[in-house]
């Protein structure tokens, strides 16, 4: 165990690498090999020895590995370290694409992003895709680093260019999908929360297609378009709550907020029925019930 000047208990002796400590408010890395984080160790270590007072302020535990043909990216904190020390956190699922729709190529990637519940501050990130993924990897690492909240992340100004980046608007839009959950504007929920919502015979609404509806939906949805959702308002009663979803969110949101403007109460589900159909099987083979058809 060391302090911020990496000292060990013994003020003479000094430790750096995989092999020391922090509480966790100085380093979120719980294990791994992390070499950018022991040469910043080293360096501070030897300016303290050398008689440099250099405090070490942490690491946030960002890699990036190579799994067959995708690309995984983790920095900060995961839901799993997230709950042990009890932060009050909450997460949303985006799906951002590793370069302008319109130019050929374009694939998608996948982000979940922690956030404080409170105010916005951006506490996490797990990527997955096939190409594009270091760069959103630097930077969520560069907004967790520098404790960015929701809005400061929304005001991020970064380079673009249609075959090397996705459209500049990726960035904003998940800063104000954040910064809309914490003051109050929209509210969301997840995957894991639908089994207990089916038993409670909540309403669910599908904004998508007929198509993509017949294709595979919650059992016992509603399919109601985006595109025909103004002119069949008179079909939702405002005394019961609606849990909207489309196939990644997007659609959804767009419902919601057109549905609160007229006075429903509703919440949209994050990272839409295609992450919800990819955890279906394991999800409800779990608690015992049938749940999407």
């Amino acid at each position: 165990m060391v302090d911020q000047y990496l000292r060990t208990s013994d003020p003479a002796v000094y430790a750096v690498g995989d092999a020391v400590e922090f509480g966790q408010n100085q380093d979120i890395s719980t294990g791994g090999s992390f070499l950018e984080s022991a040469d910043k160790q080293g360096y501070v270590a030897a300016s303290n020895i050398a008689g440099l007072r250099q405090q070490y302020k942490g690491a946030q535990a960002t890699s990036l590995i190579r799994v067959l043909n995708l690309a995984v990216g983790t920095v900060g904190w995961t839901e799993k370290t997230a709950k042990q020390v009890q932060l009050s956190y909450d997460k949303v699922y985006v799906r951002v694409l590793s370069h302008a729709e319109y130019y050929p190529g374009s694939i998608p990637i996948d982000i979940k992003v922690l956030f404080e519940r409170e105010t916005g501050l951006i506490l996490g990130a797990q990527l997955i895709g096939v190409d594009g993924v270091d760069k959103w990897l630097a930077i969520f690492s560069m907004a967790v680093q520098q404790r960015m909240l929701a809005k400061d992340f929304a005001a991020l100004e970064l380079g673009y260019t249609p075959p090397f980046s996705s459209e500049p608007n990726s960035a904003h839009s998940v800063g104000c999908i954040i910064d809309d959950l914490v003051k109050k504007r929209i509210y969301q929920y997840h995957w894991e929360q639908v089994p207990d919502l089916l038993q409670k015979n909540h309403v669910f609404v599908d904004v998508r297609m007929p198509a993509e509806y017949i294709s595979g939906h919650i059992d016992g949805a509603v399919n109601v378009p985006l595109d025909t959702l103004r002119a069949r308002l008179n079909e939702f009663n405002k005394d019961v709550p609606l849990y909207l979803y489309c196939q990644d969110g997007h659609r959804s949101y767009l419902a919601a907020r057109i549905l609160m403007g007229h006075g429903f109460s509703v919440r949209y589900l994050s990272g839409g029925y295609r992450l919800y159909a990819a955890a279906a099987l394991h999800l409800f083979s779990f608690f015992g019930c049938s749940g999407y058809q």
